[in-house]
């Protein structure tokens, strides 16, 4: 991983985004976990290296994981958490060094830690899906009819989002009962969340953007230019990053008014915004990882 000035690499000035520092992997960015308190940042690489980042670029621990598949961080930044192809799951603390591992029926799906790094959710492929606490004691596990690929905690209402790459949406309380669910018949690139979960939010690569809330199952699609692919809310839901199979992204309110656009110099693989949308954490398909903010 090389790093650099944002003088080196300018970004077609589309928008007043100006990235602070870059970094260069040898690998496509697959991964990105943002630990919003903290200001770090977790990237998985399609090589099998996990890299983290302080908020200057600056790296912190650098540890190799094959077979990765999903990653998250918790915002405080106390621990970080990995699942493979394998059906492995690991427990990582801010070394990167494991605190524990266990294994899964079948490969991981997709997975989320909770915002203050006390539970750990994880679907499989088959769909079962396991609530570990931070000691990696099983608390539950249910069966869902479909894999589970993206997941987020909501930190103010302590329920578990989670969304299949086609055919479902599904709120669960903390003991695993289903509280709603709905069948969308889109297929899904990503899913976030706001922190009181007044705003679900899937970027649907043929619809766009769907929003739905804690409260019930009834989905409401967001007028966008075109297909969405990834996403990622700031806090409060009201600003939307996003972006589709072009090379660009995309600032957006939640009736999808574009704020702003960006031309990038390739497409984006893996994006996170800050929790206040001051700034964006991109990775792109050629290996480059951008740290932008907003003037």
């Amino acid at each position: 991983m090389t790093m650099s000035s944002s003088e080196d690499h300018p970004l077609l000035p589309t928008t007043e985004a100006r990235p602070t520092w870059t970094a260069t992997f040898e690998g496509v960015v697959r991964n990105l976990a943002l630990s919003r308190e903290a200001g770090w940042i977790l990237a998985r690489d399609d090589t099998g290296w996990l890299t983290l980042l302080d908020e200057r670029g600056k790296r912190q621990a650098q540890r190799q994981a094959s077979h990765v598949v999903a990653i998250d961080s918790a915002d405080n930044g106390s621990a970080f958490v990995v699942g493979d192809s394998q059906g492995m799951v690991y427990w990582l603390a801010p070394d990167l060094m494991p605190r524990w591992e266990r294994r899964v029926t079948q490969p991981v799906a997709g997975l989320a830690i909770d915002a203050h790094g006390q539970l750990l959710a994880v679907s499989d492929t088959r769909g079962e899906l396991t609530l570990f606490s931070k000691s990696g004691r099983t608390i539950w596990t249910v069966q869902l009819p479909r894999a589970l690929e993206h997941l987020r905690f909501g930190v103010e209402k302590p329920m578990l989002i989670g969304s299949a790459d086609f055919g479902l949406v599904v709120a669960l309380d903390r003991e695993g009962q289903i509280v709603w669910q709905d069948r969308l018949v889109s297929h899904v690139g990503s899913l976030d969340v706001s922190g009181d979960l007044d705003v679900i939010l899937l970027a649907c690569f043929s619809d766009g953007l769907w929003k739905y809330a804690a409260k019930g199952p009834t989905g409401e699609q967001l007028a966008t230019k075109e297909p969405c692919q990834l996403l990622s809310l700031s806090y409060s839901g009201g600003v939307v990053l996003a972006s589709g199979l072009r090379k660009r992204f995309s600032l957006l309110d939640l009736t999808g008014r574009v704020l702003g656009e960006q031309t990038l110099e390739a497409s984006v693989t893996a994006m996170k915004m800050g929790a206040t949308a001051d700034y964006a954490v991109l990775g792109l398909s050629n290996g480059r990882l951008f740290f932008l903010q907003w003037r």
